[in-house]
């Protein structure tokens, strides 16, 4: 695990269309520049021993090749309640790390137990908008966002892979064909329909 400035990040990743969102200020927020219908959103497990098998899932899902980055808000290392910052700070010093400002943290795969962790404490401790952080894997076809407000945000970078990566999250909750269905169209192609609601997707 290691460190590198935002800058260096946002580069690395502009050719797939990982931007900051320009509509707020100032910019912070990690998104898909050119397709920003194609978004879920799940609400944290209300049982805490859901939540890691939970993260655990989306993190799977999204199948990174080699590596997997946290981007943090501004100051998100350093802020939060005395147990996350205790608990994050014993995840950096296993790796010899100690963030001085909001550099963006670059893991290998089999660091993914600490990724999954920073990601956890984030959600489970954070209480303002500078808690908040991003996951992105190398392959950078997804940003998943860890809101303060206690839910995940994926923002897909096209529909083939959100397409792929919400049919395994659905099989995975123990709980998900109480909510979801698949509806053919006229045409006889399939889309996820949360029932009662809505078509949310095209779906294989």
């Amino acid at each position: 695990m290691k460190l590198i400035s935002k800058s260096v990040f946002l580069r690395r990743f502009a050719p797939q269309g990982v931007a900051l969102d320009s509509r707020y200020s100032p910019p912070q927020t990690l998104v898909f520049e050119r397709n920003s219908e194609l978004r879920w959103s799940w609400e944290m497990p209300g049982r805490i021993k859901d939540v890691a098998r939970w993260i655990t899932a989306l993190v799977d899902a999204a199948r990174p090749d080699q590596k997997t980055y946290l981007y943090p808000r501004d100051g998100a290392w350093k802020s939060g309640d005395s147990m996350k910052l205790f608990q994050m700070a014993a995840i950096f010093s296993v790796y010899g790390l100690k963030p001085t400002g909001d550099e963006v943290v670059e893991a290998e795969e089999a660091e993914r137990d600490a990724v999954e962790s920073l990601f956890s404490l984030s959600l489970v401790h954070g209480g303002t908008v500078s808690d908040d952080i991003f996951l992105i894997p190398d392959h950078a076809k997804v940003i998943l966002y860890a809101d303060h407000h206690e839910a995940v945000h994926a923002d897909f970078r096209d529909a083939e892979f959100m397409n792929r990566y919400l049919p395994e999250i659905f099989v995975r909750a123990e709980t998900a064909a109480t909510f979801f269905t698949q509806v053919p169209d006229q045409h006889g192609v399939k889309y996820w329909v949360r029932k009662g609601r809505d078509p949310l997707f095209w779906g294989p």
